[in-house]
């Protein structure tokens, strides 16, 4: 859903109630899946050429063994896999940011009363309302959080 507009979000028991506009969970779930995939391949890149770097200065020094050359070989070929790996993660990671822009254009507006413990989503973020609030108030995307207006 882009936009959404109700007469009142929550209860006054304060139940949880969950409001998300702009919310595609199958783009956000791999946006999240592959942002974690990034840092972990990432990490392990730079062990990668860590260990690269090492064996190099073995190499130069002629200190390098033939067990630690085959264990420089090995290293070469995770290393471009990782970088292989990486490259794909951050084209896709590229395409989904794309569709997050677009979904975070949605605004949530509520006419009358918004109680506390209701937890609106828009795009990939998340606000949790904390005191009772009287409408008409629209919420929306403003520098990455999800900021509010009377109307």
């Amino acid at each position: 859903t882009k936009n959404i507009t109700l007469k009142t979000a929550g209860h006054s028991a304060q139940t949880k109630t969950e409001i998300f506009a702009g919310y595609k969970p199958e783009i956000i779930e791999n946006y999240f899946k592959l942002s974690e995939k990034e840092l972990i391949f990432s990490n392990t890149l730079k062990k990668v050429l860590y260990g690269l770097e090492l064996s190099e200065k073995l190499k130069t020094e002629g200190r390098l063994t033939p067990d630690k050359e085959r264990i420089l070989t090995k290293l070469s070929i995770e290393r471009d896999k990782l970088v292989e790996k990486l490259y794909h993660i951050k084209e896709e990671l590229k395409l989904l940011r794309e569709e997050l822009e677009k979904l975070k254009g949605a605004r949530i507006k509520i006419l009358q009363r918004v109680y506390p413990n209701v937890i609106l989503g828009i795009a990939e973020l998340r606000h949790t309302v904390s005191s009772e609030l009287s409408g008409p108030i629209v919420f929306y995307i403003e520098d990455d959080s999800i900021m509010s207006h009377r109307e």
